[in-house]
């Protein structure tokens, strides 16, 4: 056997094992820091759900446009009911 042919083998492999596991720590490290910066994230976004006010304008408040309004919503509560209704 050549013993020093094998020791200059096991201290290549020490050596490339050396630079794959300071690899996988800086992928965990990354990891991390993503992880970190996500949980942050999640409490500062805020969302405002505002209700729907009163219709004030004269324009949508004529009876001409009250009618169409109350048609398009009769004709959608009916193609809810229908079974060949695409929506």
């Amino acid at each position: 056997m050549d013993f020093e042919r094998l020791n200059g083998d096991i201290k290549e492999m020490r050596r490339r094992n050396r630079g794959l596991g300071l690899t996988v720590g800086l992928l965990a490290g990354g990891h991390l820091l993503a992880l970190v910066v996500i949980l942050n994230l999640l409490g500062t976004v805020r969302t405002v759900v505002v209700p729907p006010g009163p219709i004030s304008s004269k324009l949508l408040s004529s009876p001409r446009i009250q009618s169409m309004r109350f048609a398009r919503s009769a004709s959608s509560a009916d193609c809810r009911r229908s079974p060949r209704c695409p929506g």
